[in-house]
């Protein structure tokens, strides 16, 4: 068996492969479903799996499921996020068994993230505080931060870089 050797994107929403009619039907099936489809990557060599979606993949009823299955692996992995999510067991998972982990955020206080995002006030709060969180378990994945920047967000971010001297942390 040739082994596969480009990164295999999970794309988690509820309309990839027609997942909509599996997700309100048959959700001990999608579990056994998505566990099989991750064994079959380790079976044929798949390296690395990326979880992204049209929503946060870490909302996924079995992301941890997915996750220590893949820790079990030879399969690295990544996951995009919003970050509201990433707390608990999850967290460690990622933390200890993760690639990398990208967070994208669209505001620098609660008051402009409930703007750009149109969540509940504090979220913003939330995140920061997850992001904290998840620096103290001092594991080995990668956390990033990607910044949507808009002539509005620009000089906030100019000046709050200019004031933290290019420290963001």
């Amino acid at each position: 068996m040739h082994a596969i050797t480009d990164a295999v994107i999970v794309h988690i929403a509820k309309i990839t492969y027609n997942w909509e009619k599996i997700w309100s039907k048959k959700i001990t099936y999608l579990k056994k479903k998505i566990l099989e489809i991750l064994d079959d990557c380790a079976e044929m060599g798949v390296e690395a799996i990326t979880f992204s979606g049209g929503g946060d993949p870490l909302f996924y009823k079995y992301i941890t499921d997915a996750t220590k299955r893949l820790a079990a692996s030879n399969i690295r992995f990544a996951s995009l996020t919003n970050g509201s999510r990433l707390n608990g067991e999850i967290a460690e998972i990622f933390a200890e068994h993760g690639t990398w982990l990208r967070i994208s955020m669209d505001g620098w206080d609660d008051k402009s993230y409930v703007e750009y995002r149109n969540v509940k006030d504090g979220e913003y709060t939330k995140i920061i505080n997850n992001i904290k969180n998840f620096k103290k378990l001092k594991g080995h994945c990668l956390l990033g931060v990607s910044l949507i920047i808009d002539e509005k967000k620009l000089p906030t971010y100019l000046q709050y870089d200019q004031d933290h001297e290019g420290s963001w942390s």
